[in-house]
């Protein structure tokens, strides 16, 4: 993404893995407060949780803007 290749599972995979099958929205909180929500029709095969070389785990997409990338995701919430 932007030039960079963002390696981490995706997360349909996490939810999948987890048994979740069927949610409203999910809500990521990351680094200083930060948070983004995103509708089921949001979550696809390219929102990728992406391993930092700092051991955490950053939230990337497509459709999303950077600007708005969670850092440091730290919790998933799904509805």
């Amino acid at each position: 993404m932007e030039g960079k290749w963002e390696e981490g599972p995706t997360l349909p995979d996490v939810l999948a893995a987890t048994g979740i099958k069927k949610f409203k929205q999910v809500t990521l909180f990351g680094a200083e407060g930060a948070k983004l929500t995103l509708t089921e029709a949001q979550v696809n095969r390219n929102v990728v949780l992406d391993f930092t070389n700092h051991g955490t785990v950053k939230f990337s997409s497509l459709a999303v803007p950077k600007k708005s990338w969670i850092k440091d995701v730290s919790t998933i919430r799904v509805e």
